[in-house]
C-alpha cells in the first residue's frame, strides 16, 4: 500500500485508522530490518530473502516520506526509528549490531570477490573475442 499509493491519497482514510496502520507497518518493517541484520551476519548462506524485502520496505518508507507536507506527523519518529534500524545493522558495536567479521573472514571475502571478478572479466574477453570471429 505504502509503495503504490502518494500520502495525498493515503491521507483520505480515518486519521486513527491511518496512525494504527503506520504502527503496524513501522513494527513490521522494524522486524524485518532487524532479521535481515541477523541474516546477513550469518555466512556460507545464498539465500537472502529478508534482503529483498527490506529493500521494498525502505523504498516504501522513502515514498512515504517524499512529500513532506503530506505526511502525519506519528511518521516522523516511526520511519526514524526503521531508519535507525536499518543504519545499526549495518554497523559494527558499539554503535551497531552486526557482528565483526575478523581478519581472516574479509581476506576470504576480498579474495572471492577477486575471483570472481576476474572470472568475469575472462568471460567478457572471451565473449568479445569470439563475436569479432
Amino acid at each position: 500500500m505504502l509503495l503504490f499509493h502518494r500520502m495525498a491519497t493515503l491521507n483520505s482514510i480515518d486519521a486513527d485508522l491511518l496512525e494504527k496502520f503506520f504502527c503496524v507497518a513501522g513494527a513490521f518493517t522494524c522486524g524485518v530490518l532487524q532479521q535481515t541484520a541477523v541474516e546477513e551476519s550469518q555466512r556460507n548462506v545464498e539465500d537472502r530473502v529478508l534482503r529483498e524485502s527490506s529493500t521494498r520496505l525502505l523504498e516504501a518508507w522513502t515514498n512515504v516520506l517524499a512529500e513532506p507536507e503530506d505526511v502525519p506527523n506519528c511518521v516522523l519518529p516511526i520511519s526514524n526509528s526503521a531508519f535507525g534500524i536499518y543504519v545499526h545493522g549495518k554497523l559494527s558495536p558499539p554503535l551497531g549490531y552486526r557482528p565483526p567479521i575478523s581478519l581472516e573472514e574479509e581476506d576470504e571475502e576480498r579474495n572471492s570477490w577477486l575471483t570472481m571478478s576476474d572470472s568475469e572479466t575472462n568471460c567478457n574477453v572471451s565473449k568479445s573475442k569470439q563475436s569479432l570471429l
